[in-house]
């Protein structure tokens, strides 16, 4: 299943003092230059450290933010792994990469479908029954599951059971922004998610 989300605010302060503490006593020499700097640029004030990004355009914020991220993927993929455990759905995301743009495409693999379904068919059944003349009728039916909703899935093919959670995902997309954000909020990150799609496959 393939994950798209384009992050349209990022305060970059929020960025740059996450950076910072990731960054710091893990440089390759802990006696260099630049390890001495990322030392030393720990004892200067947050205000201080907001107030110098405000004399770099926003374009290259935005591509310091995204290298972060793609440098640190391992430890991203782990932290959604981690959270959507929380959510009582196992899954994990296989592969993920950022633009400079600051668009993430995530390739998400290993998921209980039933799990995600049961969790997601609360968020998304306002507009699933809104669409219904639309929808296909195997959605009508996961709505009237309950209980039954395992092994309902169980009996279709694993393209299928991908298809069918990626369109409950797209409709519960605004929820599932909604929890990305306060996930990152947790972590000192604030930001704001625009688009988010969902397809089943990947694509590089």
């Amino acid at each position: 299943m393939l994950l798209i989300l384009q992050i349209t605010q990022l305060d970059y302060g929020d960025a740059a003092l996450c950076a910072l503490s990731a960054l710091r006593g893990r440089a390759e020499d802990p006696g260099s230059t630049a390890s001495r700097l990322l030392e030393a640029l720990g004892s200067v004030p947050p205000e201080l450290i907001r107030r110098l990004l405000d004399a770099i355009p926003d374009r290259d914020k935005a591509a310091l933010a995204a290298s972060l991220a793609r440098e640190k993927e391992a430890r991203i993929r782990e932290l959604a792994g981690e959270a959507a455990h929380r959510a009582g759905i196992a899954l994990s995301v296989k592969e993920l990469s950022v633009s400079d743009g600051l668009e993430l495409r995530a390739e998400i693999g290993d998921i209980d479908y039933a799990a995600l379904a049961q969790a997601l068919l609360p968020l998304a059944r306002e507009r699933l029954e809104a669409e219904q003349g639309a929808a296909p009728a195997l959605l009508s039916k996961l709505l009237a599951a309950g209980g039954g909703l395992a092994g309902l899935l169980g009996r279709l093919p694993k393209a299928r059971q991908e298809q069918l959670a990626a369109r409950l995902l797209q409709s519960a997309s605004g929820r599932a922004a909604a929890l990305i954000e306060e996930e990152a909020a947790k972590r000192g990150l604030r930001l704001k998610l625009g688009r988010l799609s969902v397809s089943a496959g990947w694509s590089a």
